[in-house]
């Protein structure tokens, strides 16, 4: 039986609402969400209409989809540039109000967080400014080749050679670029998983932008200076986004390039193209440059996919998929190889890579991801529960349709289809490239690669390396990702228009950590002080010295003095000094107690002249004022000696400001 228009009034066979499927789940989300939206969609028999009127009603739903479609475009766009601002504008505000607030007379290092490791960059930048492509360690007088170097901080010293720009200028340059980069790339990626659901995408997005973890309940206890023992959110920028952008471009520009690895990794599998996986293989090369621990999460991340991909398609077309990965640790390799290299033969180097910087117990981590970690345990068991059901099956025991019709922003369905994950086809199909009119197994790929990103991410930290906690960067990506997924099905118990409030609310409860992160830094501000015993703002004199100490010193020339004042020595006058930072300066905590000892008023000058000569340094600055410096051993408080008045004859003072006086050492 037909209706005036010739349509059959009976429901489409099963082969055409299967290819209507397929259609429908390759094909852009919002497409069947706004159709929804709009109300356009009416039954092309029903009784009573004529042909003219049907015609009418498709003509306006077809005027009226793109609208609905653009419009929803537009809004996610908003919020996407919202995120991004806000997120770069509050990881700006402690540098603004640094430069704006420094006290008449003095000078703003660059930082409030982590001033020693930002004295080491300003070092190697300044060694890149000055025409150098290898490297030296200025925090040590011990022997060397210089053998080392960094592409990003020779891009960047270049950048300062020809615009003539502070190294801070250059540092921030790379920070706030770096940061907007890695942002818009998350974004790319989440929406790349996430085709078809918009409120999970928008909300892991949101973790990323602003999430951390409980580390707010303790917060008294590191509202001040850095404890051990706590949540990782108070002190370890690396495992976040918004702190890496923060604190730091190198771990910006390195996240840019862990993200920008696998998702390249990613798409080659999904597409079967040959340059996805050299472009992967191009960044980990650079990252095995600039920040090379980070090549091993890359490994385990990609790894474990692997592993679990062979498994479940019974090792089935998963040689070119190996290969693919061949190719890019291929390209990875040389300058990870290098980094071996130099362990080897460049003792200083092994020296600062076996400084201890190990992981916390697993529950900090558990803490310190807090809810965001949580949100991301739900989805891994959604993943799983898929997986681990029999082909066919729509949905793990006890659930409905997960992440799909409860999602918020009008989405229907998880992926655009009924089915769960986009497809009632076997979960993971075995050929590079989905065959046309199949149903694709896309969305499903991709949640299960992020599901071993986040496992894979934890487990290398606890690998046994001296650096274990410096591999976790990266770490909060997947997590995040996740955490919007299960987010957006908890979401789907509640009321329509609710449920943009409660995934709001729920990427808001993520963020205290990160804001009193901020207040700390901007009280330290205000108090002269950081999270350990560095000032963000150095007296104008003390700056003398080290500009003077550059224009009147040979470039191969070292300095020895009070080992905190010679950590902004090297980024400054790009000079070497006996030492200066934790982890650059091989022994430095012994070395600060042979400082100490060397110049306790009770020490003789005999003795103080063999020390000064065992350094190597050929000169030596010291404060003029010595009365308020002091130091505790066990026998007691000991004083500083005071050289100004009477300096020994092996010191022959060579400039002096009103605050400190450079000495040349002799015999």
């Amino acid at each position: 039986m037909r209706n005036k228009v010739g349509a059959p009034l009976a429901a489409p066979s099963s082969s055409n609402a299967k290819a209507s499927s397929n259609a429908e789940a390759s094909s852009n989300a919002e497409a069947s969400s706004n159709a929804e939206a709009s109300g356009a969609s009416s039954s092309p028999g029903a009784s009573g209409s004529t042909g003219a009127s049907g015609a009418s009603r498709e003509k306006g739903a077809a005027s009226s989809a793109p609208t609905a479609k653009q419009a929803a475009r537009q809004t996610e766009n908003r919020v996407v540039v919202s995120l991004i601002s806000l997120t770069l504008f509050a990881a700006c505000l402690p540098y603004i109000l640094g430069y704006f607030s420094t006290p008449p007379g003095a000078f703003f290092v660059g930082t409030v967080y982590n001033i020693d490791d930002y004295c080491n960059y300003l070092s190697w930048l300044r060694q890149m400014a000055d025409g150098h492509f290898f490297l030296r360690n200025l925090f040590t007088t011990e022997p060397q080749h210089g053998l080392q170097f960094n592409l990003f901080f020779w891009a960047l010293g270049r950048l300062m050679a020809v615009t003539h720009i502070s190294a801070q200028a250059a540092l921030q340059l790379a920070r706030v670029g770096g940061g907007l980069a890695l942002l818009s790339l998350i974004y790319r990626f989440y929406r790349h998983c996430l085709p078809n659901n918009r409120g999970a995408r928008l909300t892991a997005f949101g973790f990323a932008c602003l999430g951390s973890g409980f580390g707010w309940v303790q917060w008294l206890r590191w509202s001040d200076k850095n404890f051990a023992g706590g949540p990782v959110d108070a002190w370890q920028p690396e495992a976040y986004t918004f702190l890496s952008i923060y604190t730091s471009a190198l771990m910006a520009v390195s996240t840019v390039l862990i993200l920008g690895a696998l998702y390249a990794l990613l798409l080659g599998e999904q597409t079967g193209k040959w340059k996805y996986p050299v472009i992967a293989g191009v960044c980990g090369g650079i990252l095995g440059n600039i920040h090379s621990y980070d090549v091993l999460h890359l490994a385990a991340a990609w790894g474990l996919f692997l592993v679990v991909w062979t498994v479940l398609t019974r090792g089935k077309g998963m040689a070119l998929r190996w290969l693919r990965a061949c190719i890019a640790l291929a390209l990875t390799l040389p300058t990870t190889g290098y980094m071996v290299y130099l362990l080897k033969h460049e003792a200083v180097f092994a020296k600062r890579a076996a400084v201890p910087t190990l992981s916390p117990e697993i529950w900090h981590y558990f803490l310190g991801y807090g809810l965001v970690f949580m949100l991301a345990i739900v989805a891994v068991w959604h993943v799983g529960a898929l997986l681990a059901a029999p082909s066919g099956t729509s949905a793990p025991s006890g659930t409905s349709a997960p992440f799909g019709t409860s999602a918020p922003f009008g989405t229907s369905a998880p992926f655009g289809t009924s089915a769960p994950f986009g497809t009632s086809a076997p979960i993971l199909s075995s050929s590079p490239r989905p065959k046309k009119g199949a149903a694709s197994s896309a969305p499903t790929v991709p949640l299960l690669f992020v599901a071993c990103w986040a496992i894979a991410g934890l487990a290398v930290i606890y690998l046994p390396f001296a650096f274990q906690r410096k591999m976790l960067m990266g770490e909060h990506i997947p997590l995040c990702l996740l955490a919007g997924v299960g987010a957006s099905w908890l979401a789907g118990r509640a009321a329509p228009r609710a449920r943009v409030w409660v995934l709001s609310l729920l990427v808001l409860a993520s963020a205290p950590s990160n804001f009193l992160f901020l207040v700390r830094d901007i009280n330290h501000l205000q108090n002269d002080r950081s999270e350990t015993h560095l000032t963000p703002f150095l007296p104008g004199a003390q700056v003398d010295v080290y500009h003077w100490l550059r224009e009147n010193t040979p470039p191969t020339a070292s300095i020895v003095g009070v080992p905190s004042l010679c950590t902004y020595l090297p980024g400054e006058a790009g000079r070497t000094v006996w030492a200066g930072h934790w982890g650059e300066t091989p022994q430095y905590a012994v070395k600060e107690e042979q400082f100490a000892e060397a110049f306790d008023a009770q020490t003789s000058d005999r003795d103080r002249q063999a020390f000064l000569l065992s350094t190597g340094a050929g000169y030596f600055f010291y404060p003029n004022d010595v009365s308020n410096l002091s130091f505790r051993r066990r026998d007691g408080l000991h004083h500083f000696v005071a050289l100004t008045e009477a300096p020994p004859s092996y010191l022959r003072k060579v400039y002096k400001n009103d605050l400190f006086t450079v000495y040349k050492i002799g015999v």
